[in-house]
């Protein structure tokens, strides 16, 4: 808000009280009122509630995160992220924009403090009570919150094709901050802190307790309380907005007072119609006075006028002025001017007066002909004509009070059709303001709230995931409309803003919530507790932060701080009460099924990929596509006859595996891969049947049995050197039971041209600086025989392809 000029106008009225009053001529008494001491009233308003708000959310949000973390000045760095993210946001923005408005800076700044919780998460994970890396924590985190980031940055992003420069505006900056505050985090703490010793004292915090209870979700009393909740305010929460610019000033009472003074001697000047007409000159002006007089004359005789005042009526341009000569002479038809004349005569002889004496008027009264009359220059202050700016042409403005038919649209379209002159009604302003605003909103919105719920399918590809992450969101829409409702408070601009920050900010909460039990699949795993904290510290840092402005003394920010306290505070019980029990059960390990089923069927297909049911998106694809396209399906079975116990060394995210067990229901998988992001996929899906395990090649799994009948070893073999493949199979040779089967695939170089297979995975090697160590038939089979194994078959794959099976007995 800039209130330079109110302030300019405000010194000036105070200079001229103190003049008049000056050298002791007391007794005048000037009342300012107006728009500018309504802005300086809200500006003054404004920034008192908003210090105060600074400080009681600082001290609260700075209480908090020390009792947060074991070691307390860590949590504070939680704070930075946002404020450089806002800092590089907006220096962006200035690099590709002129210009910004206040409102796109204070709206989006508002968001991207939002974001709070990339900082937290980060630094939860990083200080523990045992050593932690930098690198490490961002590997841990930077996937749960990229979701998060994402359906932010991305739907706020949208919002520069909305039409509309200051949601452009809002929705361009907000989503530069939000993508450089999570790129901050992920990028600059692990430089800052590359390494993180062990955290003394408690490891496990009051605060950490307090938000495991509360996203439990083994209870599910709270689900059920949680959807009553929502049901019972759905009939409260009437989305019906209104818009009412005045109810969001804040005036002093002494304004009230000047206002009430004013409007007693004057009337109440702000309900005044304001009526302009442009002319080439006053000429011209004069001409389509004439018009816009027989205009006003009708509306105020049908009563959407109460008082209107044209110039024309003084001084009318050459058609009124003819058409008042017609009335003139209407009215004076030769009749009446003869017993004028004879009653002048008559009374002019009995008061001594000379016969001509009234000839003069009875000549004026006879006349044929009227000019229309010029404007005087010194009349043109007084009816409001004034030379244009550019000096291009004649403006006149006319003032109208509203009848009590008024209706300021339909008299705006009616002056609008006429061409005669353009209105300024300050009430219809208003009116359309708040409508604009209101539609402004209501458009971002439902930008928002569509792209959030494309880029959480997009990333997760699981239509049940996406509608349970959302879910949340929905619930809080629901409370707190339904809440505002039941206050009393009109759901009008501020409620709109909550609204978009429910959908772009809130649904953070429950995506958080997902991923981490996509990601860990185990509500008992140590991580997940890291999430439940960080959900909770963003929330209550959130809430503390805008909450308090619900003590503002402003309208505007008292209606939105209750609004926001609302709905950040729904947000984080839906996440808390609907999601963590929803996704108990949606994880719920499935059943193996039971029966027998044809190797590579569709049936055989669908029990196997089963087992990677609402994972992540990666692993789940993987395993669809693999079973799909890859030829080892269904030939892997072919090698193997009803296996018991078996080793997957490399078992990756344990797709073969899986298969087998899907065919085999007595069999039993013991799973070893270096990658613990693949092994916590694998032994997800082994569950039942199985367990996988972190490590690689020499080492066996050591849950396995002291012996097994089958072990695998595909598309690993390239991955280790001729020493560790020697140890492994010589390990597998001890293990395996009499008559046990290996089977291995490897990729043997065909001495053409790089398949696009080999050429991938090269590449992939490449950029994690390994080197692939491939093998040709010949070596393979020494490899073999050298560790005790008999080969019994070697095959191609499938034609045109460079994999081969080796299949081995010990």
């Amino acid at each position: 808000m800039d209130t330079s000029f109110s302030r300019k106008i405000a010194a000036l009225i105070d200079g001229i009280g103190r003049e008049l009053n000056r050298e002791g001529q007391g007794g005048v008494t000037l009342t300012p009122a107006g728009t500018y001491r309504a802005a300086l009233d809200n500006e003054l308003s404004m920034k008192q509630g908003t210090e105060r708000a600074v400080l009681f959310s600082t001290i609260g949000i700075i209480a908090l995160l020390l009792v947060a973390f074991p070691r307390p000045l860590i949590g504070l760095l939680a704070l930075l992220p946002s404020v450089v993210g806002t800092m590089l946001g907006l220096f962006v923005y200035s690099l590709l924009h002129p210009s910004i408005t206040m409102m796109a800076i204070g709206f989006g700044s508002a968001i991207i403090s939002f974001t709070v919780d990339y900082g937290i998460a980060y630094l939860l994970f990083l200080d523990r009570s045992h050593r932690t890396y930098g690198l490490e924590a961002t590997r841990e985190v930077w996937s749960l919150g990229l979701l998060a980031m994402l359906t932010t940055a991305v739907s706020f992003a949208f919002l520069a094709v909305s039409g509309f420069a200051a949601l452009a505006q809002i929705g361009e900056f907000s989503a530069l901050g939000v993508l450089f505050t999570y790129v901050f985090v992920h990028a600059i703490y692990p430089v800052i802190f590359p390494v993180m010793p062990p955290a003394a004292g408690r490891s496990r915090l009051p605060v950490q307790d307090l938000a495991n209870r509360l996203a439990s979700g083994r209870s599910r009393v709270k689900l059920c309380a949680a959807l009553g909740l929502a049901l019972f305010l759905l009939f409260f929460a009437r989305p019906v907005f209104r818009v009412d610019l005045n109810a969001m000033n804040s005036v002093s009472p002494e304004s009230l007072a000047a206002e009430k003074l004013l409007s007693d001697v004057w009337g109440n000047l702000f309900t005044r119609i304001y009526v302009m007409a442009e002319g080439r000159d006053v000429q011209d002006l004069q001409r389509k006075g004439d018009r816009l007089a027989a205009l006003l004359e009708d509306e105020a005789g049908n009563g959407a006028l109460a008082a209107s005042f044209a110039p024309s009526q003084i001084f009318p341009g050459e058609d009124r002025a003819g058409r008042n000569l017609d009335a003139w002479r209407a009215f004076w038809h030769p009749e009446r001017v003869a017993a004028l004349r004879a009653t002048l005569e008559h009374a002019s002889r009995e008061l001594g007066f000379a016969e001509d004496a009234f000839s003069p008027f009875i000549s004026l009264v006879e006349t044929t002909g009227m000019k229309a009359p010029v404007v005087p220059a010194d009349f043109y202050g007084v009816l409001g004509i004034a030379e244009s700016r550019d000096r291009s042409g004649w403006l006149q403005v006319s003032t109208l009070t509203p009848g009590p038919a008024y209706r300021g649209e339909a008299f705006d379209r009616k002056l609008r059709a006429s061409g005669l002159a353009r209105m300024f009604d300050p009430g219809l302003f208003g009116q359309r303001l708040g409508d604009a605003l209101l539609s402004g909103f209501t458009r971002m919105a439902l930008m928002v709230g569509g792209m959030t719920l494309a880029v959480a399918f997009i990333y997760l590809l699981d239509w049940r995931l996406t509608l349970l992450g959302l879910l949340p969101t929905v619930f809080a829409l629901i409370c707190t409309l339904g809440t505002l409702n039941l206050l009393g408070q009109p759901l009008g601009i501020p409620a709109i803003m909550v609204t978009v920050v429910v959908i772009g900010m809130g649904s953070d909460y429950a995506l958080y919530l997902v991923r981490s039990h996509q990601r860990y699949m185990d509500e008992d795993h140590p991580s997940m507790g890291l999430i439940r904290l960080s959900v909770f510290l963003s929330f209550a840092t959130t809430l503390m932060g805008f909450g308090v402005l619900a003590l503002s003394g402003h309208a505007l920010l008292k209606s939105a701080g209750i609004a926001l306290a609302l709905g950040i505070g729904y947000s984080y019980v839906g996440a808390v009460t609907i999601a963590p029990p929803l996704l108990a059960r949606l994880f719920k390990p499935a059943k193996w099924p039971g029966g027998k089923t044809a190797p590579g069927s569709r049936e055989h297909g669908s029990r196997a990929l089963m087992r990677y049911r609402h994972m992540e998106a990666y692993p789940r694809l993987f395993a669809r596509f693999k079973i799909l396209l890859d030829p080892m399906f269904p030939r892997l079975a072919g090698f193997l006859n009803s296996p018991r116990h078996i080793i997957d060394i490399g078992c990756g995210y344990g797709v073969p595996a899986v298969w087998l067990l899907s065919l085999f229901p007595q069999a039993r998988v013991y799973g070893i891969d270096p990658d613990p992001k693949r092994v916590r996929v694998a032994a997800r899906a082994f569950a039942g049947r199985g367990f996988a395990e972190a490590g690689g090649a020499p080492d066996l799994p050591a849950s396995a049995p002291d012996r097994v009948d089958t072990a695998l070893m595909l598309d690993m073999m390239h991955l280790i050197s001729d020493d560790d493949a020697i140890r492994t199979l010589q390990r597998l040779r001890q293990r395996l039971a009499p008559e046990g089967r290996l089977v291995v695939r490897v990729t043997v170089p065909s001495g053409k041209r790089i398949s696009w297979l080999r050429r991938i995975e090269m590449g992939r090697l490449d950029a994690l600086k390994r080197t692939p160590r491939y093998r040709s038939v010949a070596q393979m089979k020494a490899l073999l025989s050298e560790t005790g194994f008999s080969v019994e078959r070697i095959e191609p794959d499938a034609a045109g392809r460079e994999e081969m099976w080796f299949v081995g007995r010990a």
